[in-house]
């Protein structure tokens, strides 16, 4: 008899309106077509869309996204990302 696995956090999938997230696969997609977006925007999403319907601060993003890097202008990096992300 094997043992079912529970689901984990990376085999979570986020849809929302023509738009879906795959976790492990880091992929976005519109409409089963894939969005090529740069890590940092892709990251940017997930925090978002794990914490869907609650505010994240900006240190909660840098701290997600930026773990420990030196950022020179972080609001103009989040800025980019999330323009990216539009």
């Amino acid at each position: 008899m094997s043992a079912v696995r529970p689901p984990t956090h990376l085999d979570r999938v986020y849809r929302f309106g023509d738009f879906e997230y795959s976790v492990r696969s880091g992929e976005l997609r519109q409409n089963g077509k894939v969005v090529r977006l740069q890590y940092q925007p892709l990251r940017v999403l997930l925090v978002l869309l794990e914490n869907s319907g609650e505010v994240v601060t900006g240190e909660e993003i840098r701290d997600r996204v930026w773990q420990g890097a030196a950022i020179q202008d972080f609001d103009n990096s989040l800025r980019v990302a999330v323009n990216k992300l539009r």
